[in-house]
């Protein structure tokens, strides 16, 4: 009975065995046929936007990823190497292609959580994710990421992985590649850069977005000062170096063009257009498209459309905004004034030098929520702090206002409905609460901010030369960013009195 029992569970194990190696060896075989060859994932293509330009030759827009020529392992400044590697993976030029401790981590995490989470990857297992596999977290993916890792591991040379990872990486702002981050953040090449632009740039794959300098310079100082203090711990710089590097200031600014005309929409209409007629590679094959617009004419039909609509909308009293007083952390609003000034000059604090990156600061949702919303020309979203003598605000830049109450804002009588107003208002407070999202303006000649907010009309200019009809301005709407629905182009508009010229004119030539 007992000789029976034991070869059935041998008999049992021996299945599995035979299940599993059967599996490993079938899925072995489907990643083999979807490796690609050698000098196919060797060419990182230089891909050069399309651009619209004015009759004027003023830039209108900028269509496509910025990528650069790929950079050899010789090309790449040695100290480069080591941020990158103590960001990502320290034992990149030791291990066969995967971290059996990541590994590990990554099922723990698994575990606890229930899902799988990213993490634990080394920087072959990111290539084979970048090149091949996607950017999907599932458990499918992180397998298949494994095979490719250690056959690209048997295929290429550490060097040339090191390669394939740092010129086709998303590093935020259209930017894929270091050569490309190099240019876009600090208008230099890579090898001109400093060690503590170097840590920034390596600290980018992360979270291209939330970690950006751009966007959020607080998180992304945090994470550069612990790759830089991780390059110490690691032997890759001395004392003197990382004493250096930690108190440079952040200099990364946007070197990207920037448009000389305003006419997102039309620019939005050629954009469909090009991409009809020649596919995706109008993006990457450098075209260049040059409309009839004036771009004097244009910016100033812009201009004349918005003050026009906000003259309207203000003419109707101010909305009612939203409130988002449960966002701001417990108790926010029950302390005083100073000690929720305190609170957000302590999350405004940037750090000398740490050891690991720390918790989430309390008011990480604030700050999120605001930099969500699109902003508009010169105005910008701001949360309610306090509406007790003066206006304070948050805005999502971490800056505090404080307003003090003005005349000017007799306008701002509560909306009843279109043919009613409510009296007019001699305080914030008869207006706002605290964790009111209200919009605020700041003066494009004095710089003085005020309360206003963002017209719920919309309208629409076409401006034609009559002799040749060609578009010498056109916009689709009060601001793009807003909303891309094109009200010169894609609405149909009672005709009104719009016909009574041509009438006229008929009549006079009779």
């Amino acid at each position: 009975m007992i000789t029976f029992i034991n070869n059935f569970y041998f008999r049992a194990f021996l299945f599995l065995l035979a299940c599993l190696l059967a599996g490993i060896s079938s899925l072995n075989i489907y990643i083999s046929e979807k490796l690609p060859e050698a000098q196919e994932i060797r060419e990182i293509e230089l891909q050069v936007p399309l651009k619209i330009f004015t009759a004027d030759n003023k830039l209108i827009g900028e269509f496509g990823e910025k990528r650069r020529s790929a950079l050899k392992f010789d090309d790449i400044p040695p100290y480069f190497v080591k941020a990158v590697l103590a960001a990502e993976d320290d034992d990149f030029f030791n291990h066969s292609g995967v971290s059996y401790s990541g590994l590990i981590r990554s099922v723990l995490r698994l575990l606890i959580s229930g899902e799988v989470q990213g993490g634990g990857s080394t920087i072959t297992m990111q290539v084979a994710g970048n090149y091949l596999t996607g950017r999907d977290i599932n458990l499918f993916r992180k397998i298949k990421d494994i095979f490719l890792a250690y056959r690209l591991e048997r295929i290429y040379s550490k060097e040339e992985i090191f390669e394939f990872y740092v010129n086709r990486i998303f590093l935020g702002n259209r930017a894929y590649g270091i050569a490309s981050a190099s240019e876009v953040y600090y208008g230099l090449s890579i090898k001109d850069l400093n060690l503590a632009q170097w840590a920034m740039i390596a600290g980018l794959p992360k979270a291209p977005s939330s970690m950006n300098p751009l966007v959020n310079p607080r998180r992304a100082l945090i994470r550069r000062n612990w790759i830089l203090t991780r390059m110490l711990d690691l032997g890759s710089i001395h004392q003197e170096q990382f004493d250096l590097a930690i108190k440079a200031p952040i200099s990364a600014t946007y070197h990207g063009l920037v448009s000389e005309a305003n006419a997102p929409y039309l620019a939005e209409t050629i954009r469909r257009f090009m991409i009809s007629e020649y596919g995706l590679d109008a993006y990457k094959e450098g075209l260049e498209v040059y409309t009839t617009i004036d771009s004097e004419l244009q910016n100033q039909a812009v201009a004349a459309l918005k003050k026009g609509l906000e003259t309207y909308d203000k003419r109707h009293g101010f909305r009612l905004p939203e409130n988002y007083a449960k966002v701001f952390p417990e108790n926010f609003f029950v302390e005083d004034l100073e000690y929720r000034l305190n609170l957000i000059a302590e999350s405004n604090s940037l750090p000398l030098g740490i050891s690991e990156v720390p918790e989430e600061e309390p008011l990480e949702n604030i700050y999120s929520l605001l930099l969500n919303i699109t902003t508009t020309d010169n105005k910008f979203p701001a949360l309610v702090l306090s509406v007790q003598n003066d206006f304070v605000a948050l805005s999502g830049d971490r800056k505090v206002y404080k307003i003090a109450w003005s005349s000017e804002l007799s306008w701002a009588r509560p909306y009843i409905n279109e043919d009613q107003r409510g009296p007019k208002p001699k305080s914030y407070s008869e207006l706002l609460k605290e964790g009111d999202l209200v919009w605020l303006e700041k003066d494009k000649i004095k710089s003085n901010i005020s309360l206003t907010q963002i017209p719920k009309v919309q309208g629409s200019i076409v401006a034609m030369d009559p002799k040749s009809g060609g578009v010498k301005a056109l916009v689709g709407g009060y601001d793009f960013f807003l909303s891309k629905y094109n009200r010169a182009t894609q609405s149909s508009p009672l005709l009104g009195s719009n016909y009574k010229p041509f009438l006229y004119a008929s009549a006079l030539d009779a």
